[in-house]
């Protein structure tokens, strides 16, 4: 595989197999192989052979967008980098559209708006290095003309190219057509702008269904600026299964914007680390379940959106401003870890019923107000008004 004659300001590619300008492959290309190669579409070719315009680097697309064009049947990418013109100019710099069975292995994908962009069925992404990419690093995206689902990506690694926020991380997202069964697994992000993750359906037909991450890292590193996100999940988007996940230094943790009542629903967040962001860790919408997390040092570890039930059980909270917060409710499975009073969410009318064990009652008489300051672990209640001692 080619190299970048710089690490943070790559013009042109250098060593091995380079095609230079944009490689193109369009339907009827089945079984289209390109191996330890390159593909350049620098500044320095740019400049030098196209007028100082911008143009993709590797496309395999749906010409003409035609709906219902037949895919390209399993097309073979592995070990090969491309290079675009600038991290904003507004091409692709490896597309992969329209196809079903691909298969993309030991990229590197530098220096365009979008990075890696998947649009086919049954395919499978192993082993991505993506840097500077102002709209997205790595994108699953679902069109009419050229549909996603049952697609797994694997070992993907998204860093800046040259300073920090210079590169978006990787979106998840149904436009014209639903997207399912996305499994996203062994994921490395680094200091990306915006969103480490987001996952977007744009309305009931097209939604985001059936996806799962895990052994997923998003670090700043150091505090992000505000409006920056781990994770975030805008409107229909449903069946989500989260594992393994390491959230830190970002703003806000996992966020939701413009959630749809009935089809933001279903969030599973399992064995799951949060620290030190500095807002909210874990924002809830729907039906949820979080179990086996750790909230280290954050604003408010877990906020429960009004129309949010937020199943808890067996999660342990340090140092944070809130634990446990929001206008929803929190419901407490059987082996949840106590809390300290403190620590224990608003009682109200919503959260009537509930129970948590905690581990500093000021005192241990039935029905008596639960208040920190004592030793007695007790089962707090939640009467519709306040926490009181059962």
């Amino acid at each position: 595989m080619p190299n970048y004659n710089n690490a943070t300001v790559p013009t042109a590619l250098t060593g091995g197999t380079i095609f230079q300008g944009p490689l193109q492959v369009i339907q009827g290309a089945d079984h289209f192989v390109i191996r330890n190669a390159g593909v350049d579409s620098g500044s320095t070719w740019v400049n030098a052979s196209n007028g100082g315009s911008a143009t993709e680097a590797l496309a395999i697309f749906n010409s003409g967008s035609v709906v219902g064009a037949p895919q390209v049947q399993a097309p073979i990418v592995e070990n090969v980098a491309c290079l675009g013109f600038s991290t904003s100019a507004a091409f692709h710099c490896m597309l992969v559209e329209n196809v079903n069975n691909a298969y993309v292995h030991n990229v590197q994908v530098v220096n365009l708006a979008h990075g890696l962009v998947l649009k086919g069925t049954n395919s499978r992404i192993d082993g991505v290095h993506s840097r500077g990419h102002s709209l997205d690093a790595v994108i699953v995206k679902s069109d009419d003309y050229a549909p996603a689902a049952d697609d797994t990506l694997t070992n993907i690694f998204i860093a800046p190219l040259a300073a920090p926020g210079d590169t978006k991380g990787m979106i998840i997202q149904a436009v014209a057509s639903g997207l399912d069964n996305i499994q996203v697994s062994n994921v490395d992000i680094q200091q990306a702008l915006s969103f480490g993750i987001q996952v977007q359906g744009t309305s009931v037909g097209n939604n985001a269904n059936a996806l799962h991450f895990s052994n997923i890292i998003i670090n700043y590193n150091a505090p992000s600026p505000a409006s920056h996100y781990c994770m975030q999940f805008v409107q229909y988007v449903t069946a989500v299964a989260m594992d393994n996940v390491y959230c830190a230094n970002y703003n806000a943790g996992i966020n939701f914007n413009l959630p749809v009542a009935g089809f933001t629903n279903d969030f599973a967040l399992t064995n799951s680390h949060f620290f030190n962001n500095a807002a909210t860790s874990v924002e809830t919408f729907g039906r949820w379940q979080i179990s086996n997390g750790t909230f280290i040092g954050d604003g408010t570890a877990v906020s429960a959106d009004a129309s949010s039930v937020a199943v808890m059980a067996t999660n342990t909270f340090a140092s944070n401003g809130t634990d446990m917060g929001g206008a929803g409710a929190f419901a407490f499975s059987e082996g949840t870890l106590p809390l300290s009073a403190a620590s224990l969410p608003t009682c109200n009318a919503t959260m009537e019923g509930r129970r948590q064990p905690v581990i500093n009652a000021n005192s241990a008489v039935f029905n008596a107000a639960v208040a920190g300051g004592g030793a007695n672990h007790v089962l707090a209640y939640c009467n519709g008004t306040g926490w009181v001692v059962h």
